[in-house]
């Protein structure tokens, strides 16, 4: 059998149990647009249509499983030596970039304070 398209919901769940019970298998019901779809279990094949729900796994690095643990753990050691190196290398770049800018910009001026409220003369009510 083909897959069957219904408009409501109600005939396509119908047909779906139907079908169950009769196969003994279950039955996907699926919602496509404006219609309902039910696929039928013995013809139902993979579409090429559909992502993939699960990522591909990562090739395994066969080499370091046949290692020893002793060597694994000394790329694991290593690999986190090149991680602190790193991070080393990024924070003297970035205090090398902090001491630049300070070299090169002015300093700023001091403003003067009022003698009697204590404020920047800018910031002062008192009138003085």
């Amino acid at each position: 059998m083909a897959d069957m398209f219904f408009k409501r919901f109600v005939d396509a769940a119908s047909y779906a149990k139907r079908l169950a019970r009769e196969s003994g298998v279950s039955v996907k019901l699926e919602r496509t647009y404006e219609e309902w779809v039910v696929f039928d279990p013995n013809t139902l094949q993979p579409r090429d249509s559909q992502p993939d729900l699960l990522p591909a796994l990562p090739p395994r690095d066969h080499d370091a499983w046949a290692r020893g643990p002793l060597e694994r753990v000394e790329d694991e050691l290593a690999r986190e030596r090149r991680e602190r190196e790193q991070e080393q290398a990024d924070y003297d770049d970035q205090k090398a970039y902090g001491e630049a800018i300070g070299e090169n910009t002015p300093p700023r001026l001091k403003e003067a304070t009022c003698e009697a409220c204590g404020r920047p003369l800018s910031f002062c009510r008192c009138g003085d």
